[in-house]
């Protein structure tokens, strides 16, 4: 297994696609057997007679089977409203029993959503723990890309979903709403402004909060030019009462801007389809709007028009901004109309994102999934920005140059640098030194910072022994102005670091590339270097050389680094010249790291985006140790699954607690096992992994657990690592199987008065401690290089390591915790320690073994 992320999720998805791409261009009806899970299905069959025979049941809930050559797809759900197994369609819906198909008469189960059920899962499509990374390039060097998880699995959403371009063939709903009447979703309290559209007519109200004014209802006007706008199940009436819902190119004014695409319209705000003087929500200003008024979906949502079986208490509409249940349009149909809320907002130069306010989920967040999907335009009162004149159109950046071995056949673009003249990048009042490499004689200039000594500019070495190096377009003058871009085995100088794969050189610094006396920097130093410099792009950026519109506080380069917008090379071919900066950085034992500055995007982070790309070299001042070649080191075609670090090794759990802090105990009765607990939050968790194996107590735990490596020591130290049936004590609960148990939360594998940490219990606790704030729960100890754990809150989680089918990783690096969510998809808490992030996640199609923790009933 590779580190369970987001990236590692979306190349399964893909593979998963192409495979049954694979099968769509297959004719051979003799190979069309019942059991295809090869071809990326779980059924195929060459007749309706043949499907007959295999009827929807309990044991065949989550799969998926296709009929014929045309490849009808089917999906075997529970119904619960009607109590009906179904084969869910796109065309139809059929009950399967014995050998013959019967359409169920209640109209309700005949449509694949039923929206008013509770025990419906469909809207974990718009859940933040489900969110789907982008396509694009440009999402793949944000910061927040890494930590996206696909909602969607290759059955679920199947390619053979088409999409609807005419909205009388939308699928349609039995849809009664509950806001009936225009206006009454309005908080009396709150005094309202008005706005009148100009172009026809149309009087919406207004509210300001926080020095913005919002409008309090949703757009519906019927002039887009470009895309689509439908009105909730094609009926007018929804449009009055809801507002119209959008394509993004439709929402965003642009033909540039389908789902799924980067979207290229300058740093915004954009006006997009809302009248003049108002425009589309920026992503910063619906952040600003979230933290002001909080994450408590009573506090937006509209009195009235909400299924209120989904709320503690009744909606508030606290701030007036009055945000109504629309629904969405999506290719599989409308859906969500009395449960959840959606708004597009721009984040300038980036792929799609957009507001959500989920009652199912009990959620607010801004959501990144970039399939096709249409929702409301909410305007904010403000002139926008023209847009920007290097706009990329849809069909120029979408093609796919693929990545040649011979650099001459890259994929080169109209390139025309703003940095015109080697040297002018520098700061004139700070202190350089220089460096001379003995290798090739050239001169760079270096800067002190924090107390070391960096290159002030990006290594132009030509002499790599492994790997490829490229000037940006390959052009030489290129590689004078902004230094070389260095695949990353080439960076790392080394045949066993290409790119995706676990670097093993051994411990840290190691010299890559970089001339005798200097080497590749840490992980552990570029992140000492980003605290003390801070995270604003224009004291890293040099004052000349990028686009001066991707800043508004202009570049001032405060220390010296100089950091040019070099770009990048990677299989689409050069991307990024004058908009980011790049340089590799080395984390011992681990997947590729590199350093990222993105104009377009205002961040400044490392990113661990594990495909091909070539980019920049900075060297450090400091002799580098020996690579280390013993037999464990990495290959591009091994995979290992050691600890990366000898940090991991502790005498005994004494170590990986918090000594200041003062811990309870509990003695599970079932093996007389004691396991230190902490008062967190006003519940008491267990501190320490859970060491249960007694199958003749719990019988499904037979041959469902394992140790680390098979090692007893590990579990004795950091506990047992557990299939999610055993986990939850219940086969029901076997991977890609739904695992309702009718319960949250539930015993699971934990002793009597404890349970199995639930997903809201998990979320509760990340909104407690912070995403970003890991090291408040994690232990000092029992971790990797670079990663260091205040355990201020006595959780003391560590990284036990994980196994996916046959393989076992993780340890050290990440953190995996089982949780339970009645899902066909395993939810586990993550998280990541050199980060320093944590999160709950979402996965599919992969037999995991994680460790568990048990909180007191």
């Amino acid at each position: 297994m590779k580190k369970l992320t987001a990236g590692s999720i979306s190349v399964h998805l893909l593979a998963t696609l192409l495979v049954a791409a694979l099968l769509c261009a297959c004719g051979d009806d003799d190979d069309f057997t019942p059991v295809a899970k090869n071809r990326g299905y779980d059924y195929a069959f060459t007749s309706v007679d043949k499907f007959a025979e295999y009827p929807c049941n309990e044991q065949r809930e989550g799969r998926e089977a296709v009929v014929g050559r045309d490849k009808d797809s089917y999906y075997c759900e529970f119904d619960s409203r009607d109590s009906v197994y179904l084969w869910i369609g796109d065309e139809d819906t059929l009950t399967a029993i014995g050998r013959e198909y019967h359409r169920p008469e209640s109209s309700s189960s005949s449509d694949e959503d039923d929206e008013n059920s509770s025990s419906s899962d469909e809207d974990d499509e718009y859940s933040s723990s489900s969110r789907n990374s982008s396509s694009s390039w440009s999402s793949s060097y944000s910061s927040s890309s890494s930590y996206s998880s696909s909602s969607y699995s290759s059955s679920s959403y199947s390619s053979s979903s088409s999409y609807y371009r005419s909205s009388s063939s939308h699928k349609k709903v039995d849809a009664t709403p509950l806001l009936t009447e225009k206006g009454e979703q309005f908080n009396s309290s709150i005094t309202y402004g008005t706005m009148t559209d100009p172009r026809d007519g149309k009087k919406y109200r207004t509210v300001n909060i926080n020095g913005q004014t919002w409008m309090a209802e949703n757009l519906n006007y019927t002039g887009n030019e470009y895309g689509q706008a439908f009105c909730y199940n094609d009926e007018e009436e929804f449009c009055e009462l809801y507002g119209r819902l959008y394509t993004r190119d439709a929402a965003l004014n642009s033909p540039d801007c389908p789902s799924g695409t980067y979207c290229r319209l300058g740093y915004g705000p954009l006006q997009g389809i809302c009248p003049e003087d108002w425009h589309i929500p920026t992503y910063d200003e619906t952040e600003t709007l979230i933290n002001y008024i909080g994450k408590n979906e009573s506090d937006w949502a509209s009195a009235k028009g909400w299924n209120l079986n989904f709320f503690d208490d009744t909606p508030e509409d606290t701030y007036g901004l009055s945000f109504v249940p629309g629904g969405v349009h999506e290719s599989k149909g409308f859906r969500s109309i009395d449960t959840a809320s959606f708004m597009w907002v721009y984040k300038p130069n980036g792929p799609q994102r957009y507001f959500v306010v989920n009652a199912k989920t009990d959620e607010v967040f801004l959501h990144d999934y970039t399939s096709y999907v249409s929702i409301a335009v909410r305007c904010v009162k403000g002139t926008a920005n023209p847009l920007s004149s290097s706009s990329y159109s849809s069909s120029s950046y979408r093609s796919s140059s693929s990545y040649s071995t011979s650099s001459s056949s890259q994929t080169n673009v109209d390139a025309n640098p703003r940095l015109t003249e080697k040297g002018e990048q520098f700061n004139s009042g700070i202190s350089y030194g220089i460096m001379t490499d003995s290798r090739d004689g050239k001169k760079y200039k270096t800067v002190a910072v924090n107390g070391q000594t960096w290159m002030a500019e990006n290594l132009n070495f030509a002499g790599n022994k492994y790997g490829q190096a490229f000037c940006y377009n390959d052009d030489e003058e290129l590689c004078d102005l902004y230094g070389r871009l260095y695949s990353r085995e080439a960076a790392m100088n080394s045949p066993g670091c290409p790119s995706g794969s676990n670097c093993n050189l051994g411990s840290e610094p190691v010299q890559g590339i970089c001339p005798d006396g200097w080497h590749i920097p840490t992980v552990a130093e570029t992140e000492s270097l980003m605290e003390y410099v801070g995270k604003k792009k224009a004291d890293w950026a040099s004052e000349k050389g990028w686009i001066s519109s991707l800043f508004i506080i202009a570049a001032k380069d405060t220390y010296g680094l100089s950091f040019v917008p070099g770009g990048l090379h990677d299989e689409k071919g050069f991307r990024s010249l004058d908009t980011a900066a790049f340089m590799w950085v080395y984390l011992p034992n681990d997947e590729q790291r590199y350093f990222v500055i993105n104009g377009e995007n205002s961040e400044v982070f490392i990113f661990d985006y594990t495909s091909y790309v070539s980019v920049g070299v900075r060297c450090i001042s400091g002799i580098a140790k020996a690579v280390a070649l013993s037999s464990s080191s990495y290959t591009a075609s091994t995979w290992s699954s050691e600890s990366p670090s000898s940090s991991f090794s502790i005498s005994s759990k004494e170590d990986l607690f918090n000594p200041d802090l003062t811990y309870g105990t509990m003695t599970d009765p079932r093996d007389g096992k004691t396991y230190k607990t902490i008062v967190f939050n006003g519940q008491t968790w267990m501190a320490e992994n859970l060491n249960f194996a007694d199958s003749s107590i719990i019988p499904l735990i037979k041959g469902n657990t394992q140790c680390y490596h098979e090692k007893a020591s590990e579990c004795e130290l950091f506990g047992r690592l557990y299939s999610r049936e055993a986990a939850m004590n219940d086969s029901k609960c076997a991977y890609n199987y739904n695992c309702d148990l009718s319960s949250d939360p539930v015993q699971g594998i934990c002793p009597d008065g404890w349970h199995m940490m639930t997903y809201t219990e998990a979320n509760s606790m990340i909104n407690y401690v912070g995403s970003g704030n890991a090291d408040k729960i994690i232990s000092a100890n029992g971790w990797g290089s670079g990663v260091y754990g205040t355990n201020s809150y006595g959780l003391s989680f560590i990284a036990p390591g994980a196994r996916d089918g046959g393989n076992y990783d993780s340890k050290g690096g990440y953190a995996y915790y089982w949780l339970y969510r009645a899902s066909i998809g395993q939810y586990f808490l993550q998280i990541k320690g050199e980060k320093g992030t944590i999160t709950t996640y979402y996965y599919l199609n992969h037999d995991l073994y994680l460790p568990v923790r048990c909180i007191k009933d």
